[in-house]
Order: structure tokens, then C-alpha cells, then sequence
């Protein structure tokens, strides 16, 4: 099995992807965009791959957003806040932030296995 994906930026995205991750039904980009000058937004953003649309936009972290990850119907974040935060994606234009832990030291990336 072969993959093939290509990201397009364009000027109708104004940000900077920092991360992403895929399954069948979605695709997560966490992007930095800058809405005033000087000050800048940390979003996830939710993607249907069926027909490329935006499914949904989430701010769940106050700092840069390090790491994104898919498991299941869910997407773990990490950001330069020291935080870690789970959302519920079971319906990706309603994601739901389940749990934010906090106090974490800086977090380059993050693995979880597919079990």
C-alpha cells in the first residue's frame, strides 16, 4: 500500500500549519495564524476528507501547538502551554474538549499506539 497526499496553502488559508494527521474520515491540520498584529491564534482546524470541506475550527490551547495526533475518534494536542488536550471528534463538526492536563513539561511530538 502506497500513499499519496499532497497540502496546498493558499491565500484564502491565511496561516501556518505547524502539524497534521489523518484517518479515513478526517484530516487535522493545527495551524498559528495571525489575527491582529503582533498576536497570534493556535487552531485546530478539522477537515472531511470526503469532500474537502471544513468540518470544524478549535482553539484549544493559548500557545503554539507542538504535536496532533488521531486515535480513534479522538484528537490528542500538546502546546508550548503546558498542556495536553483531549477532544472528542465522534462527530467532527462537533468536537467536544474532554480533558486538559496541565503542567507538562515541553512536548516535542507524540506517539499512541493504534490499540
Amino acid at each position: 500500500l502506497q500513499l499519496q497526499a499532497k497540502l496546498v496553502q493558499s491565500r484564502d488559508f491565511p496561516a501556518s500549519i505547524s502539524g497534521l494527521d489523518y484517518n479515513d474520515k478526517v484530516v487535522v491540520t493545527c495551524a498559528y495564524e495571525s489575527i491582529m498584529a503582533g498576536h497570534l491564534t493556535h487552531a485546530i482546524y478539522i477537515w472531511w476528507r470526503s469532500n474537502r470541506a471544513l468540518a470544524s475550527k478549535l482553539l484549544p490551547h493559548s500557545e503554539m501547538i507542538r504535536a496532533v495526533k488521531l486515535v480513534s475518534n479522538f484528537i490528542l494536542t500538546a502546546g508550548n502551554d503546558k498542556s495536553i488536550v483531549v477532544t472528542d471528534i465522534a462527530q467532527p463538526d462537533r468536537p467536544k474538549i474532554l480533558h486538559r492536563l496541565t503542567d507538562h513539561r515541553e512536548i516535542l511530538g507524540m506517539d499512541a499506539g493504534s490499540g
